[in-house]
C-alpha cells in the first residue's frame, strides 16, 4: 500500500464519517417530524371519534322524538276517524 493510496482512503474515510453524521442529523430530523405528525394525528382521530360520538347520540334523540311525533300523530289519526 503507497502513501497516495493511504491518503485517498483516508479522504474517504472522512468524507463517509462526514456522510454519516450528515444522514443521522437528517434521520433524527425526520424521526421529530414523524412524531409530531403522529401525536396531531391521534389528535384529530380522538377528536374525530368525540364529534361521532356525539353525532350518534344526537341521531339516537332525533329518532326518539320522530317515533314519539309519529306515535302521536297515528294517536289523532285514529281519533279522527272515529
Amino acid at each position: 500500500m503507497n502513501f497516495a493510496t493511504l491518503k485517498s482512503d483516508i479522504q474517504n474515510v472522512f468524507f463517509y464519517q462526514l456522510q454519516m453524521g450528515e444522514l443521522a442529523a437528517e434521520k433524527e430530523k425526520l424521526q421529530e417530524k414523524l412524531r409530531s405528525l403522529t401525536d396531531s394525528t391521534q389528535r384529530t382521530i380522538r377528536s374525530l371519534e368525540a364529534r361521532i360520538q356525539a353525532l350518534q347520540e344526537d341521531l339516537e334523540v332525533s329518532r326518539s322524538e320522530v317515533k314519539a311525533v309519529q306515535s302521536e300523530y297515528d294517536g289523532y289519526k285514529v281519533q279522527t276517524l272515529f
